[in-house]
C-alpha cells in the first residue's frame, strides 16, 4: 500500500481520497478495538497534546463525541462556546482562532454556522501548526459525520444515524470503496445511492 501523507486539516470529504478515507477508517476500528474491554478507557495517542472544541452552535452530540475521544487519547481537552467567551462581546472568528492557538491549541475543532469558516481558520493559522477540524460549517459540509456514517456502513450496521439537526433529514454516507452514497430520504422513506458528488450536493440543499 502505498504511504499515506500526514493530513493536517480535515475540513471536506471532497478533497478526502480513497486511500485516505480508508486509513482513517482503518485507524479509528484499531483505536476502538484497542479501547474495548479497558476498565480504563485511555490511550496516550494524544498525551501531551492540547484540542479545543470551539463550538458557534448549540450541538449535544456531535461536540460531547469530540470531548469523549479526546479525553480517551489522553488530550488536554478544552471547551469553548460563543456564548460563554469574549465572541459575546464582539471577538471576531479570526482574533479567537489566533488567541487560541497562541494558548498553544494543537487542533480546534471547529462547529460554526457559516459556510467555509473551518476553511477560512486555516488560511488565518497558515502560519502555525494548528490543525483545523471541520465538525460542521452550515449547509456546507461534516466530513466528520461522513466518516462516522462510513464506518457504521463498513462495521455491518445497515443504515446511518446523522449527529445534528441539520444532518437529520438527510444522512449522507461517503462510500470511498465504491466512490457512492446512501443516502435516507425520509420523505420517499427509503434509500438512495448517486454517485458521491451529485448526492453530496442533494444532501446539502436539502438541509443536511
Amino acid at each position: 500500500m502505498t504511504p499515506i501523507s500526514p493530513m493536517q486539516h480535515l475540513l471536506s470529504t471532497e478533497g478526502l481520497g480513497r486511500d485516505e478515507a480508508t486509513a482513517v477508517l482503518d485507524t479509528a476500528d484499531e483505536l476502538k478495538r484497542t479501547l474495548l474491554g479497558r476498565e480504563v478507557k485511555k490511550l496516550p495517542t494524544l498525551r501531551g497534546r492540547t484540542v479545543i472544541t470551539m463550538f458557534y452552535e448549540n450541538s449535544t452530540r456531535t461536540r460531547v463525541s469530540f470531548e469523549i475521544a479526546g479525553k480517551w487519547m489522553s488530550a488536554d481537552v478544552v471547551n469553548v462556546s460563543a456564548g460563554g467567551s469574549s465572541v459575546g462581546k464582539g471577538e471576531s472568528l479570526r482574533d479567537t482562532a489566533l488567541t487560541l492557538s497562541a494558548a498553544g491549541a494543537d487542533c480546534v475543532i471547529v462547529r460554526h454556522p457559516a459556510s467555509g469558516a473551518p476553511k477560512r481558520l486555516t488560511e488565518w493559522l497558515s502560519d502555525t501548526r494548528t490543525s483545523v477540524v471541520n465538525a460542521g460549517d452550515g449547509m456546507h459540509e461534516h466530513p466528520t459525520q461522513a466518516l462516522l456514517d462510513a464506518a457504521t456502513c463498513a462495521n455491518g450496521s445497515g443504515g446511518s444515524r446523522a449527529g445534528g439537526s441539520r444532518s437529520s433529514a438527510t444522512s449522507c454516507t461517503a462510500g470511498w470503496r465504491a466512490r457512492t452514497c446512501t443516502c435516507w430520504r425520509p420523505s420517499a422513506r427509503r434509500w438512495c445511492s448517486w454517485r458521491r458528488r451529485r448526492c453530496c450536493r442533494r444532501a446539502s440543499s436539502s438541509g443536511r
